[in-house]
């Protein structure tokens, strides 16, 4: 399975108004994740294995 994005600390965000935020990339990363996700149980169940 992919590896979850980790969540960025408080820390890591200047909170500048940076065009890519930690925060932007953050997201980004998750929603990749989410789809890699959901493209690995589509395979799980059109192979018929269970999860």
């Amino acid at each position: 399975l992919p590896a979850k994005p980790e969540v960025p600390s408080s820390d890591m965000c200047c909170m500048s108004g940076c065009a890519r935020c930690v925060w932007d990339i953050y997201n980004d990363e998750l929603h990749e994740f989410e789809q890699s996700l959901e493209t690995v149980q589509k395979a799980f169940r059109e192979a018929g294995q269970p999860l």
